[in-house]
């Protein structure tokens, strides 16, 4: 489930600063969708990553594009059930002093504004303007419609309510090696 070297390259050459400042966001999704990426999860994983390493993203306009991207994949899904839906709440519910995910924590205001109506839907006519142009636009540090995020929490909560409890706790299933001084033997 991670992506080749090729599919990197390609994600990466989407999020070029150059494109992100003369492509709109709608350009920016289509120019993505060009690129025939085999499993939009990997895709959408990858996104995250670049999300949570702020070094990794080196201008305000990629960390929008990445968002704007990431949320595209699985628009057509209903938003309680777009698997990202429960990372950009976190996002949304982290604040600058005490960041709970990743590097991602310090959001400025107009970009939770804009995260806020974008998972709302509420983003449409934002998304004419390139990247920058949204930083620039001052979405103005209105605060996200509240109670249709709640509202997504809710469902999101439910739907979750189903899964296995390690799911739900974020426990890897994937155990690491112990490290230790002497070589294990194999009999």
């Amino acid at each position: 489930m991670s992506l080749s070297v090729e599919e990197t390259l390609a994600l990466l050459s989407v999020i070029d600063e150059d494109n992100v400042e003369k492509q709109t966001a709608e350009e920016l999704v289509n120019l993505l969708k060009s690129k025939n990426f085999g499993n939009p999860f990997s895709i959408g994983s990858a996104l995250a990553l670049l999300l949570e390493q702020p070094e990794l993203i080196c201008s305000p306009g990629q960390k929008i594009a990445c968002m704007i991207l990431l949320y595209s994949l699985f628009k057509s899904d209903e938003k309680h059930i777009h698997p990202f839906t429960g990372f950009f709440l976190q996002i949304l519910a982290s604040t600058p002093e005490g960041s709970k995910f990743g590097g991602l924590g310090a959001l400025t205001p107009t970009e939770r504004a804009f995260l806020g109506k974008l998972i709302a839907g509420k983003a449409t006519e934002l998304l004419k303007k390139t990247p920058s142009q949204i930083l620039a636009a001052a979405v103005e540090a209105e605060e996200p419609p509240v109670g249709e995020l709640i509202a997504l929490k809710k469902k999101l909560d439910e739907r979750q309510a189903e899964y296995p409890l390690y799911m739900k706790v974020g426990v890897s299933t994937v155990l690491p090696m112990p490290e230790s001084k002497t070589p294990l033997r194999f009999i």
